[in-house]
């Protein structure tokens, strides 16, 4: 417990103390205790709530099965709904109250009672509702419901938690290097290549050019080319006489475009990325339309230097260290479940009893 509590202190700071104890004054009941942190009925069946069309979709994907008044009692292959969603359910509250006990910890919450939470929400409604009455901009809905307060201030709380986190531990250089070193795909700069080329639809009824009237003139165009003409010279040339079937353009493909590429035309692309300077692709069928492409410009993907890099690394190995500094946390936490009243709580939020 005490190197838990020191631990705690050097990485989140603030004053090292034992958890509190248990709110008192909760007018709802109790189902379980996290970290001497009470967790009230009503704040479990908000978390009921969200886990319900999961649990739902769950057990419907796995055994098939459709929305009826038995569907939470009933048993499928030794899976019970009801029990599941208590327990996924939990999971989530003792998450969410493990964050809410280091909060305490580090000054960034006073008390993490269910009941506290909602006078602060009725606070938060009133301010808002003077500030409308005044005539002040407001920011959002003019009245929060549970669910979106209770979102909103676990999510500003967690990154309260985080900026806390990566001012104490700070991330070595070495391991910015090493992860620099061993991910150099993911830092590497799409090249640039830049192509002319010719394009003809074709049409798959009687109407319009064949495909293979389409084919058989573009090879026409490679074959030329290889002989040794300009490949410019001879497609434009196409495109001039015949404007209705042939189409002559130049396109870029670098990093600006690559996404728009993948979607659009990914055989085109691909096929571009393949060529050298002055290389001729074949034939490429897409959507359609054959295209025929010549290189004029090539520039290899180029690895961006680290120290462009650097602060993005040093923020995502301080974030992956934080949710493993969560996970730990919630490993290490003391709890207590009450079963009847969670069982209770489920039947009462899902079934009405």
């Amino acid at each position: 417990m005490c190197l838990t509590m020191a631990i705690l202190t050097a990485l989140l700071g603030g004053c090292a103390k034992p958890y509190a104890q248990a709110h008192s004054g909760a007018v709802d009941v109790d189902v379980g205790v996290v970290n001497s942190e009470v967790v009230e009925a009503r704040e479990f069946a908000f978390f009921l709530l969200a886990e319900r069309s999961k649990v739902y979709a769950y057990f419907q994907a796995k055994y098939g099965v459709e929305d009826s008044p038995a569907f939470w009692n009933q048993s499928f292959n030794g899976e019970t709904p009801l029990e599941k969603i208590t327990n996924d359910a939990w999971s989530k509250v003792v998450a969410a109250k493990v964050q809410q006990s280091l909060g305490v910890q580090a000054g960034f919450l006073q008390d993490t009672s269910y009941t506290a939470f909602l006078e602060q929400l009725q606070a938060e409604n009133e301010r808002r509702q003077a500030d409308v009455r005044k005539g002040k901009p407001l920011y959002g809905p003019t009245q929060l419901g549970e669910k979106m307060y209770y979102d909103m201030r676990q999510s500003q709380l967690l990154e309260e938690l985080r900026r806390k986190y990566s001012e104490r531990k700070v991330v070595d250089d070495s391991d910015i290097a090493n992860y620099y070193t061993e991910n150099q795909r993911d830092f590497m700069k799409t090249g640039l290549t830049k192509v002319k080329m010719i394009t003809a639809s074709y049409s798959t009824t009687n109407e319009g050019t064949s495909r293979t009237n389409a084919e058989n003139r573009l090879q026409e165009i490679a074959k030329r080319v290889t002989a040794g003409e300009d490949f410019m010279t001879v497609t434009d040339s196409y495109c001039r006489s015949q404007p209705t079937v042939f189409s002559c353009k130049e396109r870029l493909f670098d990093g600006t475009t690559a996404k728009t590429d993948v979607m659009t035309n990914p055989a085109l692309a691909a096929e571009a990325k393949q060529l050298d300077k002055d290389g001729m692709s074949a034939i490429i069928d897409e959507k359609q339309t054959l295209s025929l492409l010549q290189c004029l410009d090539k520039q290899a993907d180029v690895l961006v230097p680290l120290d462009e890099v650097r602060k993005g690394i040093a923020t995502k190995l301080s974030d992956q260290s934080f949710e493993r500094f969560l996970q730990e946390q919630s490993s290490l936490a003391r709890i207590t479940r009450d079963e009847e009243a969670l069982k209770s709580a489920a039947s009462s939020v899902l079934l009405g009893k």
